[in-house]
């Protein structure tokens, strides 16, 4: 069986049905504060207005498709059952329609496009539905076709369990904050209104029938001073030393050095300005908020969702969209948050410009991307503008660097027996290991350097996917146009060149791994720098033995 894979792809594919650790209803959706509203989720639009959006917000429909082509079938058939359908979206029958969905429908895009949407009745009783646009922000503004399949619940409900958009031109489209796109686009909705005869869909975007008149109108945009008493309330609150949450879309939401500095300074007084950005995501407005306590400084970005209704409060993103602005500082620098992987087992800090993404319980790694920066890398308040240059950092537990399948024997004892069999592979060009000290435990660090093209092989799983502790994962050549071969339980594919610091450590007793293993990968030329900023990362980890 041969696979061609990208990055993104390989990680989608550690994706299987159920519901993710932190899912978009939950994270996204605002469900009380001081106002409470219907709020569409920022995480899930249609990014047809931006080129390159990293993740796509539903809250518009339109913007996540593109230059797109969207076919979604809907009925609860699994992906593998309707992946090998034949294309759907042909002529509406023009027989008298078994379902109010049924017809072409559109939506107006921020940027002026116009998607289009058609729902046809299948023979099992399902609806068939085809989203077409012509700039897909997830395929870099390329057209892009996405399929599922689902069921009318109830006389007024369409749920499409699991959407799968591909990008026409052959590319991944790009998930770059938050879940994956299959994820992200997980049970879309669409609720038919009878009285206007529109659908909107369950991140607030309206479609209109085609031929009515007129289209929906969009709703007034939030007025200036609606903004100015929004913010103002929340930094009274923070001056205050309580009640600031209720200014804030999600009142659970968690923000650092919400009422006082790192050492317990309470603020005196507080500023905002607008951040203008070259390409806000989802059409947010941003602002960078100041807070004072004696000569300390804490800034923090902050967004307001939607730019066609009243503010619903306030939005705080730990990765700030991947943007060049770091979510939060103190006196310019940025601010280290913690972060649990393997249930609790392993702690760091972690700060701007890293994101950290867990995928261990679908089947996939804890692993951290730096935002790119440098030279050729233009200036971006949309981390969704940059596909490349996101070098990784890896947390692998008890890796592995053979056997097949994901059921292997027991994995070398300790870290010095793991390092001793990198090292005598010839292939792996393994410098010597080096003892040092990470975050006060005992480690080995050592480079590994595979010369691209060379062949390397990783275990899999049944369906194909890579095992979670394959140690050579990483290095696997997997952009666009690259093929994997998988078969009884191995994947063989080219490396792809990039270098790899590895630190094993052993884990302390009564933990669920003997040795964690911290790789960071990247390409020579970016190499440096990406060890140099994983350094507070790397030396803040601290196990937690149950």
């Amino acid at each position: 069986m041969n696979i061609t894979r990208s990055p993104d792809a390989v990680v989608a594919v550690w994706l299987d049905d159920g519901p993710h650790a932190l899912p978009h209803e939950t994270r996204d959706a605002i469900t009380a504060g001081i106002r409470t509203v219907t709020r569409r989720q920022p995480g899930i639009g249609w990014p047809f207005t931006r080129p390159n959006l990293p993740t796509i917000d539903l809250r518009r429909l339109s913007v996540a498709l593109g230059s797109a082509t969207v076919t979604v079938v809907a009925a609860a058939l699994t992906l593998n059952f309707y992946a090998d359908r034949p294309g759907v979206g042909g002529p509406i029958a023009t027989a008298d329609p078994p379902s109010p969905f049924l017809g072409t429908w559109l939506t107006t895009d921020d940027d002026g496009s116009t998607p289009t949407m058609t729902m046809q009745a299948s023979g099992d009783g399902s609806v068939e539905i085809v989203v077409r646009d012509d700039f897909a922000s997830v395929c870099s503004g390329a057209p892009s076709t996405m399929t599922g399949t689902g069921q009318l619940e109830g006389a007024t409900e369409l749920v499409i369990p699991s959407p799968v958009l591909t990008c026409d031109e052959g590319s991944v489209p790009q998930a770059l904050s938050g879940p994956p796109l299959e994820e992200q686009l997980r049970n879309l909705t669409f609720t038919h209104d009878p009285g206007t005869d529109t659908l909107t869909d369950n991140f607030g975007s309206v479609w209109a029938r085609e031929g009515a008149d007129p289209s929906p109108e969009p709703t007034t945009p939030f007025s200036e001073a609606e903004v100015t008493a929004l913010l103002n309330g929340f930094l009274e609150a923070r001056i205050a030393g309580e009640a600031a949450q209720q200014y804030l879309g999600v009142p659970e939401e968690d923000i650092p050095l919400l009422y006082a500095t790192t050492s317990g300074a309470p603020y005196e007084r507080a500023e905002f300005e607008r951040v203008l950005g070259i390409d806000w995501p989802y059409g947010l407005t941003a602002f960078k908020v100041r807070l004072f306590a004696g000569d300390t400084v804490v800034e923090q970005l902050l967004f307001i969702g939607r730019p066609d209704g009243p503010p619903d409060g306030l939005e705080y993103r730990p990765d700030g969209f991947g943007t060049d602005i770091a979510p939060t500082t103190e006196n310019g620098q940025p601010v280290a948050m913690p972060y649990n992987a393997f249930d609790g087992e392993v702690t760091l800090q972690v700060a701007h410009p890293w994101v950290f993404y867990d995928y261990r319980q679908f089947g996939g790694m804890t692993f951290g991307r730096l935002i790119p920066e440098g030279p050729g890398v233009r200036p971006t308040t949309d981390g969704g503008e940059r596909n490349d240059g996101w070098d990784q950092l890896f947390l692998i537990a008890d890796p592995a660097l053979g056997g097949a399948g994901c059921q292997r024997g027991p994995s070398p004892p300790d870290a010095a027996a793991l390092a001793e069999s990198i090292r005598s592979n010839p292939d792996l060009g393994a410098t010597a290991p080096v003892a040092v000290s990470v975050g006060g435990a005992e480690a080995l660090m050592m480079d590994v350097v595979i010369a691209a093209g060379t062949t390397i092989s990783a275990a899999v799983n049944e369906g194909g996917d890579f095992c979670a502790d394959g140690l050579l994962n990483p290095v696997f050549h997997q952009d666009v146009g690259s093929t994997i071969y998988v078969d009884n339980g191995f994947a063989t594919g080219l490396a792809s060149g990039d270098l790899m610091r590895l630190y094993l450590m052993d884990a302390p007793e009564g933990s669920s791994m003997r040795i964690l293993a911290i790789a960071i990968v990247a390409p020579e030329s970016r190499f440096e720098r990406v060890v140099e900023a994983a350094t507070p990362v790397v030396y803040s980890i601290e196990f937690h033995a149950p």
